[in-house]
């Protein structure tokens, strides 16, 4: 049986956004925070999220003796991938990223707060991921030095 690594999905869907950056339309995303309007175009947008997909897929290969819990690594890879592709396909919808209102009235906006809550929460989960996994492996260095 293959076993799939974290780093393989992270590296395809980077890879599929990137070339969709070039399909899109010359079309762009208005985001509109408090008194501020920002317009992005969508390739630029799209590149953005490959690039996020892609450095975390990096920072996957390069640790991956590193890692505390597989559980924990799935996790972090499902709610990344989960969060970055609902900001993917959102833009999709009108009123996407008018984040002037307050409380939340759109249900749009509803899901973008969740899929960013999900992309820093499956990030804290990396780091921890990592941090405890590097200290086991210290650890484990030491006993075997003694």
């Amino acid at each position: 049986m293959m076993r799939i690594h974290p780093h393989t999905p992270l590296f395809l869907i980077g890879v599929l956004l990137f070339g969709a950056a070039f399909l899109v339309d010359v079309q762009q995303v208005d985001i509109h925070v408090h008194d501020t309007y920002y317009i992005i175009g969508w390739s630029e947008y799209y590149f953005v999220l490959s690039f996020l997909l892609l450095l975390i897929g990096l920072l996957y290969w390069t640790f991956r003796r590193y890692f505390y819990n597989i559980f924990l690594t799935w996790l972090h890879v499902i709610m990344f991938l989960a969060s970055v592709m609902a900001l993917a396909v959102l833009p999709f919808y009108s009123g996407f990223m008018d984040l002037s209102a307050y409380p939340v009235t759109f249900p749009n906006q509803t899901w973008v707060f969740v899929a960013l809550a999900a992309l820093v929460f499956g990030n804290v989960l990396f780091l921890y991921n990592i941090v405890a996994g590097f200290l086991r492996a210290q650890r484990i260095k030491r006993k075997l030095a003694r």
